[in-house]
């Protein structure tokens, strides 16, 4: 079973991994047997997967290039003290648009391809 397969297996789940000291966390109770067997013999490309920047954007319903293209342009923004944000950051983004229905100024294909500053905005 490949990684992602696993993964997007347990966020329609309604479960979201996380790593503490290289340990996968999960809620009491919450898995399969199936879904515990396949992290276990998975466990370091999971992990690698969820400590990856690309996984919080890929959670939110991005295709992983996507993913990959926008940790560059965060990188990017990061090394000019650039203080704007892309909506991808925001929890109110999922899926291409904003659930708080704010769009930044101008045209854009996806809000989160543009950084700007967004009264809505939160983490």
């Amino acid at each position: 079973m490949q990684v992602t397969t696993i993964l997007d297996d347990l966020r329609r789940a309604g479960i979201e991994p996380q790593v503490e000291g290289g340990n996968i966390i999960v809620p009491a109770g919450v898995l399969t047997e199936e879904q515990r067997h396949a992290i276990r013999a998975n466990k370091s490309e999971v992990i690698a997967l969820l400590t990856d920047g690309t996984h919080r954007f890929v959670s939110k319903g991005m295709a992983q290039h996507r993913a990959e293209r926008i940790i560059k342009m965060l990188a990017a923004r990061d090394a000019t003290l650039d203080d704007r944000r892309s909506c991808a950051e925001c929890v109110s983004y999922y899926a291409s648009r904003c659930l708080k229905r704010m769009q930044p100024i101008g045209d854009c294909d996806d809000i989160a391809d543009v950084l700007h500053r967004c009264a809505g905005f939160s983490e």
